[in-house]
């Protein structure tokens, strides 16, 4: 109830007139629903010749997949998603189901199904094995309405989104398979993609743009940075694409039959008030409202991403022996160019080249791009052979407006943020809302519209600019009126008995350290940590806070985002006791409190004497298990050890060493 006092209301829900491709105004509902219906049957038969059928076209296709380099499933990993639907699933989803969710064209709610679960589940398991077995649904069951909401802040003659509602039971089959294939997005997506993969968040991109923009402008690289629009994304996403790559990357045929069952046949209906519904075919893209789109759009985009990350003719920043030229969010694209004159047609190359195959098209009236650093005759030259439009000093990607020049981060997305709150925490005034009901206002509204811009921007506040807008949240929490409560109490969590408004500061430093956690992550695992460690060295990214201040290394970057996130460390690693000196994290090797650390033969003859010690364990374990004794070669070596001087114990403790690993094997 509150949620929706506070929410803008539109003028009207009724879609009184709306204008064509053509200019044709249409005004009856008849006539609109008969517009929308040609439009999206257009959409969603935009290749008529590109179908399963099409064997010309099904060997493009795999010609263009066997030149990527493009990661398969495991057998472990077939097998488990080639097991039989389990009515334990099937349960299972419907449990984790919203109930007040609008049903489909059949008008079975979830509700129903959760209610009906014990009679339901066993036909409902018994109808997704035979279509895992090469059965189809019947067309009622694939059909789905569509209704139309007006897009905020554009024209209502011509701006709606679609949304589909499909039927109950077709989304618990799409869910079970979506929560099979989540495990394993990340071992068949890179780490490039950021969209709809589980571990991944929106932040890893747009920290990684703010570096490169930071890198170019201080080292003078002319650079381009490029936003691409995709044109209708996830409904020009063609079948026998998908499909196709999914063979190539190993999914096993049972899973491959149950996607194309939810593909079989599918059709949809726009909802237009005091009309009759009229059905028509849809032969491309991955459904709305299906659970299982996301995963099927980021697996169909990964070719193309990998083209351009594997193409030597589009340069990007190389920071140490990596490459990085692009980061996506599904199909929000930034891509990073150095060499831009070269760089930016062969980019356009490879995005024609995929779209005859695939249905994947540019939006060039979205498409922007940003110069750093580029000569003006460049730019000019660029300008002229690309569609793609020049952005004068800022474009706009996941939310974040990202300027040519970094120290404009901040005036470019938080003043115009700080002033929307304030507008809203006056409109909201007005409303006979309650004390408590005040404090809900702001974490359910305000605080989720400032987390996602703490996360996204690695760079500091202006501490007065954030103590004026937490004045006006206590303002509008007291109506007013004359504070009753201190703010720490304010402050403190409802755990403790206290009210848990949010303290925007303490917010901040938890997003910026949760970060900081995450520089701690494997290798490869995220993009933009293997970029801030590159521009660390030769110092360690993830070694560096654990190192004592008197004996740290001067720092030898000028990454404005790891000084913002070392600055908060400092600051709050003391203060909030989140670590002692030294720490279990300390590093051995380089510290100046461990001496032997600092003396490589001596660091590596401490190494080698650990990995005795373990061989020995190994190879006792082994005897007291009654195992086979270790080949000879271990005790002739362990002999001669007892005999030779002193100068060869590092060479000796090196062979002794491996041979122990190897017996450890061996036994």
């Amino acid at each position: 109830m509150l949620a929706r006092i506070l929410r803008p209301r539109h003028p009207a829900t009724m879609i009184p007139v709306i204008r064509d491709e053509q200019g044709k105004v249409h005004r009856s509902p008849e006539s609109i629903r008969d517009a929308f219906t040609a439009y999206f049957g257009n959409l969603y038969r935009h290749s008529p010749t590109h179908t399963l059928e099409n064997t010309l076209l099904l060997d493009k296709i795999d010609a263009y997949l066997n030149r990527r380099a493009l990661p398969s499933l495991s057998a472990e990993q077939i097998a488990t998603l080639a097991l039989p639907i389990t009515e334990e699933e099937i349960k299972r989803t419907l449990g984790s189901k919203q109930l007040q969710k609008a049903p489909g064209p059949d008008g079975f709610t979830g509700q129903y199904y959760k209610t009906f679960m014990p009679n339901l589940s066993p036909f409902m398991c018994r109808l997704f094995n035979e279509a895992r077995g090469g059965k189809s649904f019947p067309a009622e069951s694939l059909l789905a309405s569509m209704v139309l909401i007006p897009k905020p802040g554009k024209d209502p003659e011509g701006n709606y989104r679609p949304i589909s509602l499909l039927n109950t039971d077709i989304k618990v089959l799409a869910k079970i398979l979506a929560l099979r294939l989540d495990p394993y997005l990340s071992l068949l997506i890179s780490p490039d993609q950021v969209g709809f993969v589980m571990g991944r968040q929106a932040y890893e991109n747009t920290r990684r743009a703010a570096d490169f923009i930071c890198l170019a402008h201080e080292q003078c690289i002319p650079s381009l940075f490029i936003s691409l629009d995709e044109e209708k994304a996830f409904d020009r996403a063609e079948w026998p694409f998908l499909f196709t790559l999914l063979a190539h990357q190993g999914f096993p045929p049972s899973f491959i039959r149950l996607i194309s069952a939810l593909y079989d046949s599918p059709g949809a209906q726009i909802l237009i008030p005091g009309t009759e519904r009229v059905p028509f075919r849809v032969w491309n893209g991955t459904r709305q409202g299906c659970p299982l789109s996301l995963a099927l759009f980021v697996l169909f985009l990964e070719p193309l991403l990998q083209t351009i990350r594997d193409d030597p003719g589009i340069t990007g920043f190389g920071v140490g022996e990596l490459q990085f030229k692009l980061s996506a969010y599904a199909d929000d694209v930034l891509i990073s160019l150095t060499n831009p004159q070269k760089s930016v047609l062969r980019v356009m190359e490879r995005l024609q080249e995929v779209s005859e195959i695939s249905g994947y098209r540019i939006n060039v009236g979205k498409s922007e791009a940003i110069p750093v650093a580029l000569p003006v005759s460049v730019l000019s030259d660029i300008t002229a052979s690309t569609p793609i439009q020049m952005a004068e000093s800022e474009i706009k990607y996941l939310g974040i407006r990202l300027p040519t020049c970094p120290n404009k981060l901040y005036d470019a997305n938080y003043p115009r943020l700080i002033k929307n709150i304030k507008k809203d925490l006056e409109s909201w005034d007005k409303h006979n809302i309650s004390w408590i009901g005040r404090v809900n206002c702001i974490k359910m509204n305000v605080l989720p519209r400032l987390l996602y811009i703490f996360q996204t921007l690695p760079i500091p506040l202006i501490i007065t600019e954030f103590d004026m807008l937490q004045r006006a949240i206590d303002q509008f929490v007291w109506a007013g009126r004359r504070r009753r409560v201190a703010r720490h109490t304010l402050y403190c969590s409802r755990a403790l008995g206290r009210l848990g408004l949010p303290s925007l500061l303490s917010y901040y430093y938890a997003t910026q350290l949760a970060q900081i956690v995450a520089w701690h992550s494997p290798r490869g695992s995220r993009r933009w940590v293997d970029l801030e460690s590159g521009l660390m060295r030769p110092n360690a990214l993830d070694q560096w806070l654990w190192i004592g201040r008197e004996h740290r290394p001067l720092l030898c970057t000028a990454c404005p985002a790891i000084k913002n996130s070392l600055r908060i460390w400092y600051k709050l690693a003391g203060k909030c006791n989140l670590t002692s000196f030294p720490s279990l994290l300390t590093p051995i090797f380089g510290n100046k409190e461990f001496v032997p650390g600092l003396t490589t033969m001596c660091f590596f003859g401490v190494l080698l004497y650990i990995m005795c010690f373990f061989g020995v364990l190994s190879l006792l374990y082994g005897l007291f298990r009654h195992a086979p004794s270790p080949p000879p070669t271990h005790f002739f070596v362990h002999m001669l050890y007892n005999q030779l001087p002193h100068p060869c114990d590092y060479f000796l403790m090196l062979v002794l060493g491996c041979e122990m690993i190897r017996c450890h094997f061996w036994i």
